[in-house]
């Protein structure tokens, strides 16, 4: 087995581009983020497992799980272990009396059965340094300790920007209300 990371679901999302389905697994002691597209049923059907939101009928990842107890296989964990022309290739590994079988599986049943069976899911180390992503710290929500941030380059562009119009409100000759009341009033008798 090559070096693995143990991940964990940290999130199901729908992206309101196109309406597919995101898994975003986060390192269990990291902070790097996998995000996995999949289709809107699936994304609904882990999202469900997560809440132990039981249907009518078994899902595929249910039938898989159902399988191996069936054939007395204790499913181990499941593994991410690799990344070609943006699909991820999945395992679910499984066996009994010790002797372990990888079985192929898409990575979005792979995890889907992490789930549902509560066990470990691992991406390989390769996969996560070409795919892993970091959150970008917002610094505007970092603690101060009394120390003003600097401004972004985007506060500074807006600032800039709205000058132009503090600077032409304050400019403007407003004259005087009470004088140009009384002239509207001459005007309408």
């Amino acid at each position: 087995m090559a070096d693995m990371v143990e991940m964990v679901v940290d999130s199901v999302r729908l992206s309101l581009m196109t309406s597919e389905g995101v898994i975003v697994l986060r390192e269990k002691t990291g902070e790097r983020f996998l995000p996995i597209f999949v289709t809107r049923s699936m994304a609904d059907g882990i999202t469900a497992s997560l809440n132990d939101i039981v249907t009518i009928q078994p899902s595929s990842w249910n039938l898989i799980i159902n399988s191996l107890k069936g054939l007395n296989a204790k499913i181990v964990r499941t593994e991410i272990v690799r990344l070609a022309d943006d699909i991820y290739y999945g395992n679910i590994v499984a066996g009994s009396d010790g002797n372990l079988k990888n079985i192929d599986a898409r990575s979005s049943d792979a995890i889907a059965v992490a789930v549902c069976a509560h066990i470990p899911i691992l991406v390989s180390s390769d996969v996560m340094d070409v795919a892993g992503i970091v959150r970008e710290l917002d610094i505007r929500t970092l603690p101060l300790q009394g120390v003003e941030p600097p401004p972004s380059p985007k506060q500074e562009a807006d600032e800039k920007y709205l000058s132009l119009y503090k600077d032409f409100l304050k400019n403007l000759d407003w004259g005087d209300s009470e004088k140009n009341d009384k002239d509207d009033d001459k005007d309408n008798p």
